[in-house]
């Protein structure tokens, strides 16, 4: 799906090197009416995802929490959609029931039905979130893709860029990747907030 690490540095890709792979999922899949409810034509809808399903306490450095995202799921005029797999009862435990309630959540098996998440993601008007597997799936299918990367060194894959940079990617020209470092992963949420409020 995507050049990571160093394989970009072995086969000599640079940062000149733009829009690398085109889109070349389609999903098919259609929706159960139960889940097309989830979705509101009235606002701006976004499928959503915050962590890897592998998390052990090094690896969640690099990434949020759900909790993380509360004043996103709050926000008005966004109709968030859950695209995280693995179990999240415990992410969801962490929110209050106002907060829990903003989570649309379908009944599409997230781990290990990848043509049901196609059609949560054709739905979507923009995907948010860390370089997962949906999100990683969305770039695939050509969706407006919106991700963030949290590390204390540079890394190719999320290109040259310091903290706060904003910039598109090297591979996908629907995707735009935010670089925070670790310390400030609590405002992430808030320049991808901005960044959607400001061009939607």
């Amino acid at each position: 799906w995507l050049l990571c690490g160093d394989m970009g540095r072995l086969l000599d890709f640079t940062e000149n090197s733009t829009n690398l792979c085109a889109p070349y999922l389609k999903s098919t899949h259609c929706l159960s009416e139960k889940d097309c409810e989830l979705f509101d034509s009235k606002k701006i809808n976004i499928g959503i995802a915050w962590r890897s399903g592998l998390v052990n306490g090094r690896r969640l450095h690099n990434y949020t929490k759900l909790s993380d995202w509360d004043s996103f799921l709050r926000e008005e005029s966004f109709n968030v959609i859950n695209l995280q797999y693995s179990d999240i009862s415990q992410d969801l435990y962490e929110l209050d029931e106002i907060t829990r309630s903003k989570l649309k959540i379908s009944s599409i098996d997230l781990q290990d039905d990848f043509a049901g998440i196609g059609a949560l993601i054709n739905k979507c008007d923009l995907v948010v979130g860390p370089m997962t597997a949906p999100i990683v799936q969305a770039m695939a299918q050509g969706a407006t893709v919106i991700s963030y990367g949290l590390t204390a060194t540079d890394r190719w894959n999320f290109s040259l860029g310091l903290q706060y940079e904003q910039y598109d990617s090297l591979w996908y020209k629907n995707q735009t990747i935010f670089r925070m470092r670790k310390h400030l992963k609590e405002e992430v949420v808030s320049v991808i907030k901005n960044h959607i409020l400001t061009n939607n």
